[in-house]
C-alpha cells in the first residue's frame, strides 16, 4: 500500500494504524502521510489511529496537514484519532489548543475501541 521510509500502516477491519517516525516537516513525508489517509477511505468511511510514538520533530505544516486529513476523515464519515503521543506534540497540541479538535489515547488499542462507541 505505502512506501515511505517514515510510514508503516497496519489495516484492521474497520479501521487502519498509520505508524509515523522521525521529522514531519511538509516535504515528501507530510504529502505520503495525507494520501495514506485518504486511500483509508477508498472503499467507504474507516476510522484512522495516528501511532506518533517515534515522532521526533514536526512543524506547522505538519498540523496544516493534519487538520486537512481530519476534515477529510470526518467528511467521509470516519474518524481520526491519535495515540502515543510524545510529550513535545502534547505541549504542541495544548498551546495551539488542537487537543481541543483531536481526540488521543493511550495506545491503539484503547482508540480502536473508541470507534465502537461512536456508533
Amino acid at each position: 500500500m505505502i512506501e515511505h521510509e517514515q510510514i508503516n500502516v497496519d489495516t484492521h477491519p474497520n479501521y487502519v494504524v498509520v505508524h509515523l517516525r522521525g521529522q514531519f516537516t511538509g516535504g515528501e513525508e507530510t504529502d505520503t502521510m495525507q494520501r495514506v489517509i485518504t486511500s483509508a477511505h477508498v472503499d467507504g468511511p474507516l476510522h484512522v489511529i495516528l501511532e506518533l510514538t517515534d515522532v521526533t520533530y514536526v512543524n506547522s505544516s505538519f498540523m496544516s496537514a493534519l487538520l486537512a486529513s481530519q476534515s477529510n476523515v470526518s467528511r467521509r464519515g470516519g474518524s481520526l484519532v491519535m495515540c502515543h503521543l510524545p510529550e513535545s506534540l502534547e505541549r504542541i497540541f495544548t498551546v495551539t489548543r488542537l487537543n481541543n479538535v483531536f481526540r488521543t489515547f493511550l495506545n491503539a488499542d484503547e482508540a480502536a475501541r473508541s470507534f465502537s462507541t461512536e456508533q
